[in-house]
């Protein structure tokens, strides 16, 4: 993903003095860019949550994100809990890294809102998904352009 890219450069031109690394991108450094990212922008989002499951509390009534029983995996990242073996990386909704995301993956297949939300719940749970991608889905020139009515000229009358 080209986001995750731009951060890992980024990253790369910040540690260059101890790295002193050329060349391509490695998947190490790809990871550690997502990592760093969902990161801050889960801090930003559910720093509550996160302060309170990183001291062993349990999540407040009013949180937003109870009813998906996360956890702070090793890494320090807030995951989506449950019975699969995968465990999503949660996002928020009000985020343009959550926006770029549903971008990313409408665009590998132009499909349908229930498709492209079935890829990007493999790796991440964004929080009311559904409304992004309809919004992504709706802004799209290339499904405008492949499944949009076509418009019909009305006939004039005739003399």
């Amino acid at each position: 993903m080209a986001l995750f890219r731009a951060v890992a450069w980024v990253l790369r031109l910040v540690f260059y003095c101890k790295t002193k690394r050329k060349g391509p991108l490695t998947a190490s450094e790809l990871d550690e860019a997502q990592r760093v990212l969902v990161r801050r922008v889960q801090r930003g989002a559910f720093a509550r949550e996160i302060d309170g499951l990183s001291r062993g509390r349990a999540l407040g009534v009013s949180s937003k994100i109870r009813a998906l029983s996360p956890y702070l995996d090793s890494e320090g990242l807030l995951r989506v809990g449950g019975r699969t073996g995968q465990h999503p990386i949660l996002l928020p909704y009000d985020h343009d890294v959550a926006v770029i995301i549903c971008r990313y993956y409408h665009c590998i297949a132009h499909s349908g809102a229930e498709w492209c939300i079935s890829l990007v719940r493999e790796k991440f749970w964004i929080l009311k998904c559904r409304r992004i991608m309809r919004q992504v889905i709706r802004n799209c020139v290339t499904c405008k352009r492949s499944f949009g009515k076509p418009a019909y000229q009305v006939v004039a009358d005739l003399p």
